[in-house]
C-alpha cells in the first residue's frame, strides 16, 4: 500500500507542475473571471423592466419608425433612448438612413390593425445575418396598443407570475415564482444560467473526465516507450502502479474541476447582471453531492478503460 501512496504523490506532483495543466485549470478560469467582473462593473446597473423577459439591451443599434396607421404615438421609456424614433413618413426615415442617423426603420402600415404586419426596410447593402434584435419593436406596438401604460402592457406581455408551492417540505410554502427558477433546470424561463446549469455541469466532468484520462494513457505509455516501467515493476506490483496512477491523475483531475467550479461560482455572483441569477435561486446541496458521486464512479470507470488500452498498446500513436 505505501508504493500505492508513492505512486499517487508522484503522478500528482508531477501533473499538477505542468505548464498545460496550470493554464487550463488556473489561469485560464480565473482570466475568465477577471474579464466578466470588469465587463460587469462597466455594463453599469440598468436593467429591463422587471415585468418582461430577458433581452438585449443594444444601445449600439439605432432604428426608425414610421406610422401610417396613428397608433403609435411614443416610444416606451424604458427603451434606450435612441433605440427607436418616429418619423412622420417615409421619405423622412431614408433620409434619416442614408444620413447614418438609423440603420433601419420598421413601417406600420394603415391597416395594421386588421391584418397585423409591420415591414422592416433596410438598406441595400445591408447582410441579412445581421444579428438584429426585433423586441424593441414588439414592446413599442404593444405599449402603443393598450393606450401607452407600461405596465399595463407589462401585464399583457406576462400575464401569469405563477408562483410555485412546495408541499414536500411539511407545510405550504412558496419556494420561487415564475414558471421554477428556484431550482436548476430547463423549467426557468426568467434565466438562461438556471436552465443551462445542468448542461454547464455534465460538459465540465467530461471534459475533465477526457483530460485526466488522456493524461493517464499518456503517462503509461511514456513509461513503456522509455521502458521505465520495466525499473518500476523491480519495486511496485502492476495493480499498485496502475492504482497509483488512476488515483494521483483523479485527484488532479478533481483539483481542475474544482478550480473550474470555484471559478463560475465567483463569475456567477460577482459579474454583476452579465451572468446573474433570479433571487429565488438556491443551488441544492443534494446535486453537489451527487456530482461529487458521478464524478468519482464516472473517472473510475474512464480511467478503467483507458488504462486496459495503455497497457494492451505498444505506444501513444498506436
Amino acid at each position: 500500500m505505501n508504493k500505492t501512496f508513492d505512486v499517487i504523490k508522484f503522478e500528482l506532483k508531477t501533473t499538477v507542475s505542468r505548464r498545460g495543466f496550470i493554464i487550463g485549470s488556473f489561469i485560464l478560469p480565473w482570466l475568465a473571471v477577471l474579464v466578466l467582473f470588469v465587463i460587469g462593473r462597466e455594463g453599469g446597473s440598468a436593467s429591463p423592466a422587471d415585468a418582461l423577459p430577458q433581452r438585449s439591451n443594444s444601445g449600439a443599434l439605432h432604428d426608425g419608425i414610421v406610422d401610417l396607421s396613428g397608433l403609435v404615438q411614443q416610444v416606451p421609456e424604458d427603451l434606450p433612448p435612441g433605440r427607436l424614433t418616429i418619423y412622420p413618413n417615409e421619405e423622412a426615415a431614408r433620409a434619416a438612413m442614408d444620413a447614418g442617423d438609423i440603420e433601419t426603420y420598421y413601417l406600420v402600415p394603415a391597416d395594421y390593425l386588421e391584418h397585423g404586419d409591420v415591414w422592416n426596410v433596410y438598406a441595400q447593402d445591408m447582410s441579412l445575418t445581421d444579428d438584429r434584435s426585433s423586441w424593441e419593436m414588439h414592446w413599442t406596438m404593444m405599449v402603443n396598443l393598450v393606450g401607452g401604460d407600461v405596465k399595463e402592457a407589462s401585464r399583457f406581455w406576462n400575464p401569469a407570475a405563477l408562483e410555485l408551492v412546495d408541499l414536500n417540505t411539511g407545510g405550504e410554502q412558496v419556494v420561487g415564482g415564475d414558471s421554477g427558477c428556484s431550482r436548476p433546470g430547463m423549467d426557468c424561463d426568467q434565466s438562461i444560467l438556471v436552465r443551462l446549469i445542468p448542461v454547464i455541469m455534465v460538459a465540465l466532468f467530461f471534459i475533465t473526465f477526457s483530460v485526466s484520462t488522456q493524461m493517464l494513457l499518456r503517462s503509461i505509455s511514456q513509461e513503456k516507450e522509455n521502458r521505465t516501467v520495466e525499473l518500476l515493476m523491480v519495486s511496485t506490483s502492476p495493480g499498485q502502479l496502475l492504482m497509483g496512477k488512476i488515483l494521483g491523475l483523479g485527484v488532479a483531475g478533481l483539483l481542475q474541476t474544482a478550480s473550474w467550479v470555484l471559478a463560475i461560482y465567483v463569475a456567477i455572483t460577482s459579474s454583476g447582471q452579465i451572468m446573474s441569477l433570479p433571487d429565488e435561486f438556491v443551488f441544492p446541496f443534494e446535486i453537489v453531492a451527487s456530482g461529487v458521486v458521478l464524478f468519482i464512479s464516472g473517472y473510475l470507470m474512464f480511467a478503467a478503460m483507458i488504462a486496459g488500452v495503455g497497457v494492451m498498446v505498444p505506444n501513444m500513436k498506436e
